[in-house]
């Protein structure tokens, strides 16, 4: 995409792009690195147009761009570990046995 396209784009639009572009990336990355890329220089393009949105982005007065996380509706209030979070006080009384243990 060409900067003069680009200038033209809101923040939202930007950010979409932004991570899009970070999407096919990786996705060629996993290409390349299996030897099914066919032209290997759309890496070198892709990092430069996610330079040229970042330019922007800081431009507009954003200054650090993160990836958006995109998770599904269902998963929006699951833990990321998948488990429960252990409490102070299991914690603590495990230590005491795992310290007991080791005195003997």
């Amino acid at each position: 995409m060409k900067t003069k396209n680009l200038r033209e784009l809101t923040q939202d639009e930007l950010l979409n792009r932004h991570d899009q572009l970070w999407s096919d990336l990786f996705a060629m990355r996993v290409k390349h690195a299996m030897g099914q890329l066919e032209n290997p220089l759309q890496l070198r393009a892709t990092r430069r147009e996610i330079a040229q949105v970042k330019t922007m982005l800081r431009q507009q007065g954003i200054r650090e761009v993160v990836r958006r996380h995109r998770r599904s509706a269902a998963r929006a209030g699951a833990p990321k570990g998948g488990s429960k979070p252990k409490s102070a006080a299991s914690t603590s009384s495990e230590r005491a046995a795992s310290a007991g243990a080791d005195k003997s």
